[in-house]
């Protein structure tokens, strides 16, 4: 779990190199994985870096179960 966390952390920081130029937004999340059925905890930060171009980071860690657990990490960008 340490590992994912820093991980995680130094993703982030990544994309905050950038943050000159836009707003940043810091969240957590509750998921839920419908194949493996169980629930999960998550992280997600967003960065307008123009008025047309967003960037967001997001990891989600799922809670064993059947003695499987699960991470992922997801980057998306949008073009407005």
């Amino acid at each position: 779990m340490k590992k994912i966390l820093l991980l995680f952390v130094m993703a982030t920081a990544m994309l905050m190199a950038n943050a000159e130029s836009g707003e940043w937004a810091v969240g957590g999340q509750l998921v839920y994985g419908t194949k493996a059925e169980t629930l999960g905890i998550g992280l997600h930060a967003k960065n307008c870096l123009t008025d047309a171009i967003r960037a967001s980071l997001s990891s989600n860690y799922y809670f064993k179960h059947d003695g499987v657990s699960a991470f992922d990490v997801n980057i998306e960008g949008n073009y407005l």
